[in-house]
């Protein structure tokens, strides 16, 4: 009996040993919501629940984004200390994401993980800018403008372009971004992020996503490569044809390529309609390792044209599923833990044929918007039906019926997204008015998606005392 008890007690000491020592509080945290480009500044607790001290080596933004300050370098056993994670918000709009791993120097616990979630809006239209060229090549010297409004009482100006993919040049004025594309642009298929500061405080920063098609010389039948996830030992392989239009002849075409591939050529299959020259250039890689791999593959012709193709590809490990890879970002990890970024209480974990039913219904307009009469404070009041696929209201005030309208909310006024077959009822109080003047209102929707659009007309209330 006393040898079957030490046996047990030994068993037991073995599976506390074993077992992970720290915590962190809270393990999904949520920012709320929050303007996009500004900075969020989250605490969590981490605490030393084993019976040893605990090094902690190193953190990782899984996700690419956030800094982790203040976390000790060792925790005692019931030692607990607070650690922050703070970002700058990416242009990304709607429900958003972030996740953090923690290493230590246990031997049995590969990592900790924690998350940081939340929604992020913006005062600055349109909310998610984008300049697309064309599905068609374009020449370099090709140009595009876009133009900016700001959703405040102050005017929206661009200040300075902080970042900007080599092959675009930007230039602002006033509210407004012109793109050109420069004269020694690389051909092939462009894309990239513009990031301009601005004068808003809420708001330091607007971005861009650009992408163009840039034709010339020399063209491809394909302008960007995306090979199947494979397995490591086999090989990927693909064939492009690589037509010229030019003064030189095709036969000193150089085929430039990263490490590990290699090329062929032959004939191409099919003529140019138009009588320009034409090779096709076989291209293959052994998979020697697993991870996800991008590049450039490279056609240049001396002193005339080059031509850039990215491409992408993903080596497996041998039974490896592609989404543990994707999401762990570590082939040894082989249980994926769920990223929970929902953190929104009525938000549910499964989706219904209800729900989804109700939530390809697009919002109807505003129903029964009225405003208080007589004396201050102004009570607005709003009924609105299908709100299940919004996050939200936004209220604006002006002081003048053609504006400037100034949001009078500091956060988005949360959609009920209640029972479909009734409408849902909102109210909103603005206490910062004065007696003998009169203020014009209008509401917005915002979308899980961060767009924001008109939900109602302009109501006008004269404060009379």
């Amino acid at each position: 009996m006393s040898k079957l008890l030490l046996l047990l007690v030994g068993l037991l000491s073995a599976s506390l040993s074993c077992a992970a020592s720290l915590q962190i509080e809270p393990k999904h945290a949520n920012f709320g919501s929050a303007i996009s480009a500004s900075r969020v500044h989250q605490t969590y607790v981490i605490s030393n629940t084993g019976p040893r001290p605990v090094a902690l080596r190193e953190w990782k933004a899984i996700s690419g984004q956030g800094s982790v300050v203040g976390l000790p370098a060792t925790l005692a056993a019931g030692e607990s200390k607070e650690f922050a994670v703070e970002l700058d918000l990416p242009g990304k709009l709607g429900e958003s994401g972030f996740r953090y791993a923690l290493f230590t120097d246990e031997a049995d616990v590969e990592r900790y993980r924690f998350t940081l979630s939340g929604f992020v809006y913006s005062l600055i239209a349109p909310e998610s800018p984008s300049v697309d060229f064309g599905s068609a090549p374009v020449l370099p010297e090709t140009q595009r403008e876009l133009a900016f409004s700001a959703r405040e009482d102050r005017p929206l100006k661009l200040v300075e372009v902080v970042q900007a993919p080599d092959w675009l040049k930007i230039e602002i004025e006033q509210a407004t971004a012109k793109l050109r594309i420069i004269k020694t642009a690389t051909l092939g298929l462009k894309s990239g992020v513009i990031r301009i500061s601005t004068n808003l405080p809420q708001q330091p920063f607007v971005e861009i996503k650009a992408r163009a098609f840039v034709g010339g010389a020399l063209e491809s039948s394909l302008y960007a490569v995306g090979f199947k996830p494979t397995e490591i030992g086999e090989t990927v392989t693909t064939s492009m044809n690589i037509r010229y239009r030019g003064k030189t002849s095709l036969d000193k075409l150089k085929v430039e390529l990263p490490p590990g591939w290699t090329s062929s050529r032959s004939k191409c299959t099919e003529a140019a309609t138009d009588g320009r020259a034409c090779v096709q250039v076989t291209v293959n890689r052994k998979i020697e390792e697993a991870g996800q791999v991008s590049g450039e593959l490279r056609f240049r012709m001396p002193d005339d044209a080059e031509l850039s193709i990215p491409f992408g590809l993903i080596g497996l490990a041998t039974g490896q599923n592609v989404r543990e890879l994707l999401v762990n970002e570590d082939a040894a990890q082989t249980r994926p833990e769920p990223i929970d970024i929902s953190a929104l209480p009525r938000r549910e974990s499964t989706v219904t044929e209800s729900q989804a039913a109700q939530a390809a219904v697009v919002p109807a307009p505003a129903e029964k918007v009225s405003r208080s009469r007589g004396s201050g404070p102004v009570h607005l009041k709003w009924t609105a039906r299908n709100d299940g696929s919004l996050y939200g209201y936004m209220i604006y005030r002006s002081a003048d019926r053609a504006g400037p309208f100034r949001r009078v909310n500091a956060r988005p006024i949360p959609a009920m997204a209640g029972n479909p077959t009734e409408p849902s009822k909102y109210t909103f109080t603005d206490e910062d008015v004065e007696p003998g003047k009169t203020y014009y209102y209008y509401i917005d929707s915002l979308s899980k998606s961060g767009t924001q659009m008109r939900l109602s007309p302009v109501l006008s209330k004269s404060v009379t005392g």
